[in-house]
C-alpha cells in the first residue's frame, strides 16, 4: 500500500475538503487506508474489488472495510443493487464523529474543538444562504434547507401518522457545539422515513416505535426543547424532527446571520398571554428559550408569602411560536393562535 508522504496528504486535504488547520490531528478522523483510497480514487466511484486492489484485500475483506467507512461518513454509497463508493467530506465526518464518538471528540484540546465548531457551522450557513434568501424573499427555496418549520406538541400525531420507520440519534449540533445547559439528554433528534433508513443504514442511533417517539418528543417539551421539522412534510413525509436547544442549533443559531427570524425556522404560531389566570408560577420563564417571558422581581413581602406571586411580564415581539410556554402552563393562562 502506498506510503503517507506530505504530498498525498495534501492531495487527500483538499479531495475531502479539510482545513488545513486540521492537519495534525487528522488521523483522529481517517485511516491511513482511507487516506490512500480517496486520493487514489479522487471523486470517481470504486467498488469493493477496486478498493481490494489497492490495499491489497480479497473483495470480501475489502467490502467490509468500506463498510466501517461509510458508517463513519467517510465515504458515501452510490447504486441501488450493486453498490459503489466513492468519497465523502470531512464536513460530514466531523459531524459523525462528534456526535457518535464523543469521548474522542471531547478529549481533543479546546481551542481545536471550538475552532472546528465554528468552522462547521460557517460551511453550515454557507450551505443554506441561498435557499434562505430566496425563502425571504418569498420565492419557493431551490431545495428543502433542512428544519425550516417549528411545530407544536399538539401536532405530533398527525406528524407519526405519517411514520414508516423511526430513528432515535444524539442531536449532532449540541454534540458538536457543547454550549447547551439544557439537563435533558442529547438523544433527542427523530428521523423518519427515507431520513431513518438512511441512518439505520450507516448504524446509526436505533429504531424506535411511535409510542417512545411520543415519550421522548413530550419530555424535550417539558424540559423546553424546540420542536422543528422539515417545512415540506405534508408532501414528502416527515423526514427530521429536532428537538432544539438554541445555544447549540444550527439552524436557529444561523437565522441570526440570515436575519430570517420567524421566516426560516419558520414560525407558524404566536403565543398568547392571559395575565387574569396566571398564577405567577414562572414556568414559561424557565422554559421559554427567546425570553419572551419575564418574572419581576418580588419584594421581601412576597418573599415570605408565597400566596403574593411573582409578576409575569411578557414581551409577543420576541414569541417564535413553538408553544413549549402554552403546553407546560398548569394554569391554561397561555394559548397559541396560527398565523397563517
Amino acid at each position: 500500500m502506498q506510503e503517507l508522504t506530505d504530498g498525498l496528504i495534501t492531495a487527500f486535504m483538499e479531495i475531502f475538503a479539510v482545513p488545513e488547520f486540521a492537519r495534525p490531528y487528522i488521523n483522529i478522523f481517517v485511516e491511513k487506508k482511507e487516506i490512500v483510497l480517496i486520493e487514489h480514487f479522487q471523486q470517481e466511484s470504486f467498488t469493493p474489488e477496486d478498493a481490494g486492489s489497492v490495499l491489497h484485500l480479497s473483495p470480501r475483506e475489502a467490502k467490509d472495510y468500506l463498510e466501517q467507512s461509510y458508517r463513519r461518513s467517510v465515504l458515501e454509497k452510490t447504486g441501488i443493487s450493486a453498490f459503489s463508493y466513492l468519497s465523502s467530506d470531512f464536513y460530514s465526518c466531523l459531524d459523525t464523529f462528534a456526535t457518535f464518538k464523543n469521548d474522542k471528540w471531547s478529549s481533543l484540546p479546546n481551542e481545536f474543538r471550538r475552532k472546528l465548531s465554528g468552522w462547521s457551522f460557517h460551511k453550515y450557513v454557507d450551505a443554506k444562504q441561498t435557499n434562505v434568501e430566496s425563502i425571504k424573499q418569498g420565492k419557493a427555496s431551490a431545495e428543502d434547507p433542512g428544519n425550516d418549520i417549528i411545530v407544536l406538541l399538539d401536532e405530533l400525531d398527525e406528524i407519526l401518522k405519517d411514520a414508516a420507520e423511526i430513528a432515535l440519534l444524539p442531536c449532532d449540533c449540541r454534540a458538536i457545539n457543547q454550549a447547551c445547559q439544557n439537563k435533558m439528554t442529547s438523544e433527542v433528534c427523530i428521523f423518519m422515513n427515507e431520513s431513518a433508513h438512511a441512518v439505520l443504514d450507516r448504524g446509526m442511533g436505533r429504531r424506535i416505535d411511535k409510542k417512545e417517539a411520543r415519550e421522548v418528543i413530550g419530555q424535550a417539551d417539558r424540559h423546553g426543547l424546540i420542536h422543528t421539522l422539515n417545512g415540506n412534510w405534508k408532501k414528502r413525509g416527515p423526514q427530521n424532527l429536532c428537538n432544539c436547544c438554541i445555544d447549540d442549533c444550527f439552524p436557529f443559531r444561523a437565522s441570526k446571520i440570515l436575519k430570517s427570524k420567524g421566516i426560516w425556522p419558520q414560525s407558524r404560531f404566536r403565543a398568547v398571554y392571559n395575565s387574569a389566570r396566571c398564577s405567577g408560577c414562572g414556568i414559561c420563564v424557565k422554559l421559554c428559550q427567546f425570553n419572551a417571558f419575564l418574572s419581576v422581581s418580588v419584594n421581601e413581602k412576597d418573599k415570605k408569602h408565597p400566596e403574593h406571586p411573582a409578576k409575569i411580564i411578557f414581551s409577543p415581539e420576541k414569541c417564535r411560536g413553538c408553544g413549549v410556554c402554552a403546553h407546560n402552563c398548569k394554569t391554561n393562562s397561555i394559548t397559541m393562535i396560527p398565523l397563517l
